[in-house]
């Protein structure tokens, strides 16, 4: 309901900042990430994948727990490589649920028609994919030496599948 308090909607305010063709919240049961970002460059289609989670507690700390389902779900994007349309088909089922009135659209920037044209393309041109963490129960001055490892090892997954880096953002 782009609730402006939300984490997800201030991620959208700073991807929205940097120009992309498509911004697509796709928060729900079977989602791809919260938000995807899709960038469409002379031979490259540049795609971001956003997993957001509130923190459970005002004070960012050491606090593993939020990581795991941000790890998993962060390990699970390179699905998405193995048949890059079936993201664009993915999304483009996602919007009529939205769409039967009980709440708002789904594409913050962009349409369904940009969705197709990428598809086509996805094809042929060459996918640069970024997965993107974003938790601010985690802090960056105080972070455990387990948040740390778990941080590492779904970086070293990422990269060593599918050469796919990995953002973190934080607090402090």
């Amino acid at each position: 309901d782009r609730d402006p308090t939300s984490i997800q909607y201030r991620v959208i305010a700073e991807i929205r900042k940097r120009g992309p063709r498509v911004i697509f919240d796709d928060d729900d049961r079977g989602e791809s990430a919260d938000v995807v970002a899709i960038w469409e460059k002379t031979d490259t289609l540049e795609i971001e994948f956003w997993h957001c989670k509130y923190a459970m507690d005002v004070t960012p700390g050491k606090r593993i727990k939020e990581l795991y389902e941000l790890c998993g779900q962060a390990q699970k994007c390179i699905h998405w490589m193995q048949k890059p349309p079936d993201l664009f088909t993915h999304l483009m089922r996602r919007e009529p649920r939205r769409l039967l009135g009980r709440s708002a659209t789904r594409y913050e920037v962009g349409a369904v028609s940009d969705l197709m044209r990428l598809r086509e393309k996805a094809g042929s041109q060459r996918l640069l994919l970024r997965v993107n963490i974003v938790q601010p129960g985690l802090s960056k001055a105080e972070c455990s030496r387990d948040q740390l490892q778990l941080l590492a090892v779904t970086e070293d997954f990422l990269l060593g599948t599918r050469e796919i880096p990995l953002g973190i953002v934080a607090s402090d």
